[in-house]
């Protein structure tokens, strides 16, 4: 089995669909036949998207961070231009296995990438879109949650501004006769020095 989660495989119509909604399909147009005969890019495209739209990976400074990281990993080889595409398929696979391993989806190797079987490109994007859907139910239903959350926090937060307020003014009514008591001392005082010259 290719999961510790339970779910079918389903359809190349659906895959596509799904693909297409969730902005992770590598063309507009992404059909069914795509999925079920698909070419040896779609996967790595597929996987590409949904790492940068879905996944925050570890380390990951940005596009120059990674432009940073290749351009050391190249210095080290005798012609870069030939070695380019693989360290960025190495790391296309590593961040990809690392989530698919969160997942639970096992056994996915390197040959998955630069390779696909087709029986195996359904599974993994099965897996990816079974993943989206799972999250984006989660969301639902915690949505209505966080909504109530913000509702009774708004009362609360208007109750304890309102308790501040009360507090500042009442504060303010027990200096006042101090304060007036203070004023009166003052005065009295800048009299009497006036008096004295």
């Amino acid at each position: 089995m290719l999961s510790g989660f339970a779910f079918p495989t389903l359809p190349a119509a659906q895959i596509a669909e799904a693909l297409t909604k969730y902005g992770i399909a590598p063309v507009a147009n992404l059909r069914p036949d795509d999925i079920a005969k698909p070419l040896p890019d779609l996967l790595p495209a597929v996987l590409s998207r949904f790492i940068a739209l879905y996944v925050d990976a570890p380390g990951d400074g940005g596009e120059d961070a990674q432009t940073q990281l290749g351009f050391k990993e190249l210095e080290a080889l005798g012609n870069p231009e030939h070695h380019a595409e693989g360290i960025r398929a190495r790391r296309l696979y590593d961040e990809s296995r690392a989530f698919l391993e969160s997942i639970h989806v096992k056994h996915f190797t390197l040959d998955d990438l630069l390779h696909p079987h087709p029986l195996r490109v359904v599974q993994l994007l099965t897996a990816l879109v079974s993943f989206l859907h799972h999250r984006e139910d989660k969301f639902c239903l915690l949505h209505p949650i966080a909504d109530q959350a913000a509702q009774q926090d708004e009362p609360s937060m208007a109750k304890i501004a309102q308790k501040e307020i009360g507090d500042h003014q009442f504060a303010k009514q027990m200096d006042e006769p101090i304060v007036q008591q203070l004023e009166a001392y003052v005065t009295s005082r800048i009299q009497c020095s006036i008096c004295d010259h």
